[in-house]
């Protein structure tokens, strides 16, 4: 069996698809694993000399942090992961050390009225490198499985289970689109979407959409006690470092190089922690603007410190299709939170032959109605 892609088993019945969770970087936690030990070992050795109650619970975030790697070193060789897709539904189980003494279950379930269409999910990560996922949308809710291997061989998987669906669940499926408007049809008074970041402003010349960062409470107070907690406790070590402290406890010689290099990690995730604490507060000017004028579109992306524009010729716009995005989440957007329901559209204005001339993605369908819906009501201020 080859552990970096999924094998499939398929019947009348049912199709299962089952992998092992082996990743390339297992060596490399192995090794992060064995460096971690060393400075619990010294912090637990530290609060046990020091005999105070609260001196233990210092440890306690850093043994965590060491299980967790353990965790994971063993999910990478013992772990699998399988699907079944039947008449009953959708059924995902994370099965972890199936082949040791603890044995494990997880299971996801979406009942076979619920789905209406699966879709390979595309995340880029650095380097230009991609991971996949098959994302199961369902009318009330979505299931996302990260799936090994290529791209190709991902979206046979969901030609396989599409066809499947049609086959168990012969519904149609009008709602999924592609929905085309021509330029001329007259507006229908669509209402703005209540849950949307979306908002529309208008000027005698120009219309613009305009999307903003959301300032999120849960995620700003976990971020400042991790970073607060994480930056205080390296604060200890790096000033016993530099010489602030005991006497006694200062090391020396061997000992003040091995302390240096073991709290250069723990630096860097500090600082991490700093900087996202640092971005989450800068989110609400978070920009996305779509301006259009006559003869052009503009689009302006600000994030932080940087930002991106670009412009598209408008002229010879015949019509606008609303349709299911190409599986691929904009780079722009970071608002997964406005969309539960796990599919993405977009809204594309063509020319004649059909072709694409402007394309706004990662909208919910509400969204790309009634953007469709001000386009054809300011369609004098761009042709």
């Amino acid at each position: 069996m080859n552990m970096r892609t999924f094998n499939i088993e398929k019947d009348d019945t049912q199709l299962t698809v089952h992998w092992r969770h082996y990743g390339g970087g297992v060596i490399l936690i192995i090794l992060c694993l064995a460096a971690w030990t060393i400075p619990c070992l010294l912090i637990t050795q530290s609060a046990a000399a020091e005999k105070r109650l609260l001196l233990f619970l210092v440890p306690l975030p850093f043994w965590a942090c060491w299980g967790l790697m353990l965790y994971t070193i063993v999910d990478m060789y013992f772990g699998e992961t399988r699907f079944h897709f039947g008449e009953e539904g959708f059924v995902t189980e994370y099965i972890f050390t199936e082949y040791i003494c603890l044995f494990l279950k997880r299971k996801k379930c979406l009942p076979l009225a619920d789905i209406y269409r699966f879709i390979n999910h595309i995340q880029r990560r650095s380097k230009g490198r991609m991971s996949f996922y098959l994302r199961v949308l369902g009318h009330e809710k979505k299931i996302d499985v990260h799936i090994p291997g290529d791209r190709s061989a991902v979206d046979d998987l969901c030609k396989q289970l599409n066809g499947l669906l049609v086959k168990f669940n012969p519904v149609t499926e009008s709602h999924l689109g592609p929905f085309r408007f021509e330029s001329h049809i007259p507006p229908q008074n669509i209402e703005r979407p209540k849950r949307t970041p979306w908002k529309h402003e208008s000027d005698f010349d120009e219309f613009r959409f305009e999307r903003r960062g959301v300032f999120s409470p849960g995620s700003f107070f976990l971020l400042l006690f991790i970073a607060a907690f994480c930056n205080f406790v390296v604060s200890l070590f790096v000033l016993t470092l530099c010489g602030f402290g005991p006497p006694e406890k200062v090391p020396h010689g061997v000992a003040w190089w091995m302390m240096f290099f073991i709290l250069i990690p723990f630096a860097i995730v500090g600082l991490s922690l700093l900087l996202a604490f640092v971005s989450e507060i800068l989110e609400p000017f978070r920009v996305t603007k779509w301006t259009f004028r006559y003869g052009e579109a503009a689009h302006r992306f600000v994030k932080h410190v940087f930002y991106r524009t670009a412009t598209f010729p408008l002229t010879g716009w015949h019509s606008l299709s609303v349709r299911l995005s190409c599986n691929e989440k904009d780079e722009d957007s970071d608002d997964d939170k406005f969309y539960e329901d796990g599919e993405f559209w977009q809204l594309a204005f063509l020319d004649k032959s059909g072709a694409d001339l402007v394309v706004i993605d990662s909208l919910r369908k509400s969204e790309a109605l009634w953007m469709t819906d001000v386009v054809l009501r300011e369609r004098r201020t761009i042709r």
